[in-house]
């Protein structure tokens, strides 16, 4: 099936492939070879990812669930269960506490990684959620459900901040810059953004017009002196 989502061990040593057939394989980095197959999902696998400490994976499904997969006992999975409708991303918090899950059904929900009891459900106003993703110093999220980037406080459950006005349609990835300090954002227009979340209603520092087609993902290498984005548009960029 179509391959959803990749996700890196913090290791390195080993990496993940999501599949909308609803498959999770962990392959080892080294031979290249597949390790452990994480099967469960009644429906595909839209996002997965390795918890900080590798010890764990998180992965999202158009079955409505969330599913956490222990990989000290062989991939046992637990099921995260309250979304009304398709999960979209995952994403876990950098202290390893929390666990977000976004959805269609206008909600993020935050979840005990120990417990897998929910902590706390975000209400989007306006609808499907596409993504959710922590900030490095897991006091943030950011999520959207349309051309604007809302900044949550996690602790609060609150908006606490808004990124606006220069995205003209939808925005489908966001990534931190490595302190914070800046947030890069990919969207249906075909731009990335670069923002200031430290500026009430993000101040956009640079806008890349490189791409042809909608921008579908973004990311920070480790240091923080490269940024890459993906888009329909058939190309990878990497900017520095």
């Amino acid at each position: 099936g179509v391959v959803t989502a990749l996700s890196y061990a913090p290791s390195g040593d080993r990496l993940l492939s999501a599949s909308a057939d609803g498959s999770i394989i962990i392959w080892s980095s080294k031979s290249l070879s597949p390790t452990l197959n994480l099967t469960g999902h009644g429906e595909g696998v839209t996002d997965a990812c390795f918890a900080p400490d590798g010890n764990a994976v998180a992965s999202a499904s158009t079955d409505k669930t969330v599913r956490l997969w222990d990989l000290q006992k062989n991939g046992k999975s637990r099921t995260l269960s309250g979304h009304k409708d398709a999960v979209t991303s995952v994403s876990f918090a950098p202290d390893g506490i929390l666990l977000a899950s976004a959805s269609k059904d206008g909600t993020v929900q935050l979840w005990n990684r120990g417990s897998a009891k929910l902590m706390n459900k975000l209400e989007d106003p306006f609808g499907s959620v596409r993504f959710c993703r922590f900030s490095p110093d897991s006091a943030r999220l950011a999520t959207s459900s349309d051309a604007k980037l809302r900044v949550w406080n996690v602790m609060v459950g609150e908006v606490g901040n808004t990124l606006e006005g220069v995205h003209a349609e939808a925005i489908n990835c966001a990534a931190f810059y490595k302190d914070g300090t800046a947030i890069a954002t990919g969207s249906d227009d075909k731009t990335v953004v670069l923002w200031d979340p430290r500026t009430l209603g993000g101040k956009a520092g640079i806008v890349l017009k490189e791409h042809k087609a909608a921008v579908l993902d973004c990311a920070f290498s480790a240091s923080g002196k490269y940024l890459a984005s993906a888009s329909s548009d058939n190309t990878v960029l990497v900017y520095h």
